[in-house]
């Protein structure tokens, strides 16, 4: 019974004499020994900006400890006077002071600058390996320095001990986008049977162009995104600075004789009541041409105050507060250029040129709030960004025809206000400011390349209400006797028409992303 009882006590001797050792991991090693430092061991040693747990600390050796076996736990140190403040304590060796505070190092953060060892450059201890590197070249040596093992930004150590993260990052991106399309009137048929005369109803009409939407393939753009935090060290505070432009796109169509014999324009008459066209080309009358040019550009830009809320280890989240500009214009350009080959009116054989044009822009001026959360996982990395603009649109509508005629003989020229679409009940430009919200979400996933460079796709999507575009501008119900060199002799209906609508509708664009960021 008495052996079990000093067996027994003796076994727990050497647990309770073990069990510390085995806490520690990695035993500290004396300081005047060097060690070779690897870059696995400096990249396990970036310092968090939550959290220290599992996270060895960089302490640097006193002349009370200076040559000593080991380095104390937490318990055993004490802050020394230090001016720059309790995130930059040196700590000293207080063994008789072991009773104040917690036996483990790692629930006492603490950063020690490096001007702290600079009389003392062979005792630099790094949680297992030593270094006698000149403090000078700590920053090169820090692990912050490498590339961490979590995929997050950089950390640089300077001289002085603070722990800093990059301070200036910068963003190229290419985009592939898809806007909304505006969709149009039917603006041009054609018909087999010439008695037919491209109007709409008739058993031989054919549409040519119009009727929906005009072109929705793709288009090319770029984005850059850049931005200085203004605190060095915690990254709480910055301003960004962010534009956009897609490449301007056109719709071309173009039809003549020689492809279909009769090519009309059609209408609603309401003189008369019913649907109607106007010729461009017919068989024995007159030959020609009929050409409709779209054209759109898009573009933005934004400054914003990014505000850190709340980060870990792996992720972040940023709240956005800023101006926003978007600029979208579109014009569509219908013109037909014919020669008469009868002898009947207006001018026997001569060529006309029938011009109407509709233009839109609309300027969006703005406040905007919005996040940007980051999430960090080894390498990879994804960014959700998301806004939301709101404010005022400034919409701006300009609508011009004319008719010009001219004599074969004498080559004089004849002017006319008005083409077809495009009348003096509509001619002008009008202007008007309408409340608006721009809501944009973007989604990316990255990985980063290398210390600095992060390589990322994504998508994107933006939206917009209280837009104007040319084809809900036009007016096909027509008063023909407003139309210069038409029928002769039609009366006035007394409504002013073709009038302009002025219509206001809602606008998207949504396509891919992908760019190339590097911070430094």
């Amino acid at each position: 019974m008495k052996n079990g009882v000093w067996v027994g006590g003796l076994i727990l001797s050497l647990g309770g004499w073990l069990s510390p050792a085995l806490g520690q991991g990695t035993p500290w090693r004396d300081a005047s020994s060097p060690q070779p430092v690897s870059s696995s061991a400096l990249n396990e040693l970036r310092p968090c900006p939550a959290a220290t747990l599992g996270k060895p600390v960089v302490i640097a050796s006193s002349p009370a400890n200076q040559g000593t076996a080991d380095v104390r736990p937490a318990a055993f140190m004490e802050p020394a006077a230090f001016p720059r403040g309790a995130e930059s304590e040196v700590w000293t060796d207080t063994a008789d002071k072991a009773d104040t505070g917690t036996e483990f190092a790692i629930d006492r953060p603490i950063v020690v600058p490096t001007a702290a060892v600079a009389a003392s450059p062979g005792a630099l201890q790094l949680a297992g390996v030593t270094t006698n590197a000149d403090p000078a070249a700590l920053p090169a040596l820090s692990p912050a320095n490498s590339l961490s093992t979590d995929g997050s930004p950089p950390t640089i150590v300077t001289s002085d001990g603070d722990i800093r993260y990059p301070r200036f990052y910068v963003s190229g991106e290419y985009l592939l986008w898809w806007l909304k399309q505006d969709k149009v009137p039917i603006l041009a048929t054609t018909s087999s049977n010439v008695f037919d005369n491209g109007e709409l109803g008739k058993p031989t009409t054919q549409v040519l162009f119009g009727g929906g939407g005009l072109d929705g393939s793709g288009r090319s753009g770029m984005r850059f995104t850049a931005g200085w935090w203004l605190d060095d060290t915690c990254k709480d505070d910055a301003i960004e600075v962010r534009g956009f432009y897609l490449s301007p796109r056109s719709t071309n169509f173009s039809a003549d004789s020689s492809q279909f014999p009769v090519i009309a324009r059609p209408f609603y008459n309401i003189n008369f009541g019913e649907e109607f066209s106007q010729l461009t080309a017919t068989p024995g009358v007159e030959t020609g041409r009929l050409t409709i040019n779209n054209d759109s550009n898009l573009w933005g830009a934004e400054i914003n105050n990014r505000y850190n809320l709340c980060c870990g280890c792996n992720y972040r989240v940023d709240l956005l507060a800023g101006f926003r500009y978007v600029d979208l214009e579109e014009s569509l350009n219908i013109t037909e250029n014919s020669l008469n080959i009868s002898s009947g009116p207006p001018f026997p054989g001569d060529t006309s040129v029938v011009n109407d044009f509709f233009s839109t822009r609309n300027q969006f001026y703005g406040g905007q709030v919005g996040i940007v959360a980051d999430y960090d996982y080894g390498p990879f990395n994804a960014v959700l960004r998301a806004t939301l603009a709101m404010g005022d649109t400034h919409q701006d509508i300009l609508i011009d025809g004319s008719q010009v005629f001219t004599d074969p003989g004498t080559g004089v020229q004849h002017d006319f206000k008005g083409g077809l679409l495009a009348l003096p009940t509509n001619i002008g430009r009008y202007h008007r400011d309408r409340f608006s919200v721009i809501p944009e979400m973007n989604l990316n996933v990255g990985y980063q390349l290398t210390d600095h460079v992060r390589a990322f796709v994504g998508y994107d999507v933006l939206y917009w209400n209280n837009v104007v575009r040319p084809g809900g501008q036009i007016d096909r119900n027509i008063d023909i006797s407003f139309i210069p060199n038409f029928i002769p002799g039609v009366k006035p209906t007394g409504s002013d028409q073709p009038s302009a609508p002025r219509e206001s509708t809602d606008f998207w664009a949504q396509g891919i992303t992908v760019g190339l960021e590097v911070r430094y």
